[in-house]
């Protein structure tokens, strides 16, 4: 291709790029051989664009537009059904069993390199007693969250003074940002 000339993909360049190599070989007069051997250029069925020699359309959003079939819901959902009703306790033996929270919240802080504290049962139940058993930051919903102030992320500790009861919508929204950033960050919402 001579210099200065872009390279724009129309469906005629589609087809020459399809053909790869084969289309270079033959624009030169001395390879009537390779033009021959050169694989049919297909077209799409949707389109019309120029497609891979096997292919019957020239993209997947080609094919989703020609074949507008709905996903089998149906078959999904029972498919998952099966699986619940087989294996019922699937993704949650690890909170289920005894210590299954600390343990993974140990884990955890192994892997970090981070101080490891334990958390008993007795020092959670007299903290969540402290806020009534809501959560501690908009004293409106239950707990449901074991909330660090300093995230562990941000170098916190898992240890009874990092910890708050949270519900879902506060400890989600302040993920892993410090207890100040967050109250500036919802304030700042709040203003906007």
């Amino acid at each position: 291709m001579p210099k200065g000339v872009s390279q724009t993909y129309t469906a005629e360049r589609r087809s020459q790029v399809a053909v790869g190599v084969w289309a270079a070989l033959c624009a030169d007069e001395r390879s009537e051989r390779a033009r021959a051997k050169m694989p049919s250029v297909r077209t799409c069925e949707r389109c019309g664009a120029g497609c891979r020699h096997n292919a019957k359309f020239c993209s997947r959003k080609c094919r989703r537009k020609a074949h507008p079939e709905p996903i089998n819901t149906e078959s999904r959902q029972r498919s998952r059904d099966v699986f619940s009703a087989k294996h019922p306790n699937y993704g949650k033996e690890r909170y289920n069993r005894p210590g299954g929270r600390e343990r993974g919240s140990a884990t955890y802080a192994r892997r970090r390199g981070a101080e490891q504290l334990q958390v008993t049962e007795k020092d959670w139940a007299r903290l969540v007693a402290r806020y009534g058993g809501l959560c501690a930051y908009c004293q409106e919903r239950p707990w449901s969250h074991r909330d660090h102030i300093i995230p562990l992320a941000r170098g916190g500790r898992h240890s009874i003074g990092n910890l708050l009861p949270a519900c879902a919508p506060c400890n989600h929204s302040k993920g892993s940002k410090t207890l100040a950033e967050w109250r500036a960050w919802k304030t700042q919402k709040a203003a906007a």
